[in-house]
């Protein structure tokens, strides 16, 4: 049985149902023509709904409306409720429907190699239906375009926040008022050269020492040695460090924000040439990304502990003519030289020993002072004047019988400034003497006062 479609008008077959008799052909599915059968189906909440309001007009009698049976009524119409709205899409917007067409003609030639030009139609426009159901929503370019120039000046704004915070915190610090966080490392490096220079005269007065301590402990010749080429030492280091004062400040390219001192060369943990230098400070990376503004401070330390490592001895003294003296070799480490005191002391059990460390300065062990005579040995001067070393040699030359040497006819004696004597100590023959006292004067002892008279002419 053929009739005409009445969607397209063209014939189409007749399909037997078990409700009744639909048209269809192969160009319109069966549900486009009402194929779904209208039949009750329990729970369905359309039909539900559908039926308990025609239930509500078929209640009355004779003014009823409807005379059939109401699940009858509410299967049809749910089943043209659902027609509608399969037959009523929501169209597309207009770009994204120019794409769709876009996508089915790209793809009806690739389709018209399996089957016709009408079908492969067809096809092509699911199959461009289907892609667009997976493609995103565009977006308007204008408004992208405004949302990146947005981030854009945020991100402009908070830069200029945190070098307002930065310049800030460094111009309180300059004021005094409190120590930066970010910046707190370049405080020691604006005072490079006076540090420099402070260092070089302490390393002179070592040196001027050098000659003082060799004639103290003369007692053996290996601390002479030492006392050179501490010396040595000294002066290399003394001319390293003028150096290091008297030379430039190279430029950088780091920000002039704050009129801050610069500081060639790249930090060592960004890579960036933005080292400056602050009042009284250490190098320091000016980008406020750097992880460790502080490296280049590190690498100096690390620098300055290889090129000048400390360097200590030790060895062991006994009293020889009232004054110390080494007892045997001098000793690079500590352990040695402790078992040289043990082994004098085991042996020779009844004269006082002590064991020293010699660095720039000499400085008794505390663990190692002798108990016997805590009082005999005079304490030893880091610097000793030259007025000390002058009355050294007086006092030992009249140990041995010589006389000292006076200044010539018509010549002014040198003044001395007073002294006031730290401590005395026991001569050979039993006579408490102030080491340290020239010239001679009251504070003195009398020891001191009766070799002065027995010098005078």
């Amino acid at each position: 049985m053929t009739t005409t479609c009445r969607t397209c008008v063209t014939p189409i077959n007749y399909i037997d149902c078990p409700t009744g008799g639909w048209w269809a052909h192969e160009q319109h599915p069966a549900d486009e023509h009402d194929a779904v059968p209208a039949a009750w189906v329990d729970g369905d909440p359309l039909m539900e709904a559908i039926a308990e309001t025609v239930w509500e007009h078929c209640a009355g009698e004779g003014t009823s409306l409807i005379v059939d049976d109401p699940r009858n009524i509410a299967a049809t119409a749910a089943a043209v409720a659902r027609r509608l709205a399969a037959a009523s899409p929501v169209p597309p917007p207009a770009d994204r429907a120019a794409l769709r067409d876009r996508i089915a003609d790209t793809v009806t030639p690739f389709l018209m190699n399996f089957s016709d030009e009408a079908t492969a139609k067809v096809n092509a426009g699911e199959v461009a239906t289907a892609v667009l159901a997976v493609l995103p929503e565009p977006t308007n370019q204008a408004d992208e375009i405004e949302r990146m120039r947005e981030r854009r000046m945020a991100s402009l704004r908070r830069a200029d926040e945190i070098n307002n915070e930065l310049m800030e915190e460094v111009q309180r610090y300059a004021a005094g008022t409190e120590r930066p966080v970010l910046w707190s490392v370049y405080n020691e490096m604006h005072k490079r050269a006076l540090t420099a220079e402070a260092r070089a005269a302490a390393m002179e007065r070592a040196m001027e020492s050098t000659a003082a301590d060799a004639l103290k402990h003369r007692g053996c010749h290996r601390d002479l040695m030492a006392q050179c080429l501490r010396a040595e030492r000294a002066e290399a280091e003394v001319k390293e460090l003028r150096r290091m004062a008297a030379e430039e400040q190279p430029a950088s390219t780091a920000p002039l924000a704050s009129g801050l001192p610069l500081v060639k060369g790249n930090c060592p943990a960004c890579r960036h040439a933005s080292l400056f230098l602050g009042t009284g400070g250490y190098p320091t990376c000016a980008n406020h990304e750097c992880p460790e503004p502080d490296a280049a401070t590190t690498v100096l330390e690390q620098y300055a502990n290889e090129a000048h490592p400390p360097t200590h001895t030790w060895k062991v003294e006994s009293p020889r003519r009232d004054t110390w003296a080494s007892w045997g070799a001098t000793y690079d480490d500590r352990d040695w030289a402790a078992e040289r005191y043990e082994e004098a002391v085991r042996h020779y059990p009844a004269r006082p020993y002590r064991l020293v460390r010699a660095t720039t300065t000499y400085t008794v062990e505390a663990a190692h002072q002798p108990d016997t005579e805590p009082q005999d040995a005079p304490p030893v001067e880091p610097h000793p004047t030259e007025a000390d070393l002058r009355h050294a040699l007086a006092v030992f030359d009249a140990f041995h019988g010589r006389t000292p040497a006076r200044p010539a006819v018509g010549e002014q004696p040198e003044t001395q400034e007073a002294f006031i004597p730290p401590a005395h100590y026991r001569r050979n023959d039993g006579v408490d003497c102030c080491v340290h006292a020239i010239p001679v004067g009251p504070d003195s002892c009398k020891a001191c006062r009766e070799l002065a008279d027995d010098d005078r002419p």
